[in-house]
């Protein structure tokens, strides 16, 4: 698991989707999920325009509200 705070360079988020990507592939994983704080809109167009789609949206409680979660996730290429 990665985590980044709000403002850090996209540059690092790209690496860390570049090496996701790539472990996945050596796993034979067909399929890669994530969630974001439904917030964060900078972060989900990143995530939308590297092929992921919305799955699901969900509600959590925390401090002193109610945040909304967006599930994503990225099918892969099958492999031979």
């Amino acid at each position: 698991m990665v985590s980044c705070r709000h403002g850090e360079a996209v540059g690092v988020v790209t690496f860390t989707m570049e090496e996701a990507l790539s472990f996945a592939k050596q796993m034979k994983s067909e399929r890669i999920r994530l969630q974001v704080h439904g917030a964060n809109h900078q972060a989900i167009e990143f995530y939308k325009r590297n092929g992921f789609v919305q799955t699901e949206a969900d509600l959590f409680p925390g401090g002193n509200g109610i945040y909304r979660v967006l599930a994503l996730a990225l099918t892969l290429p099958r492999q031979v």
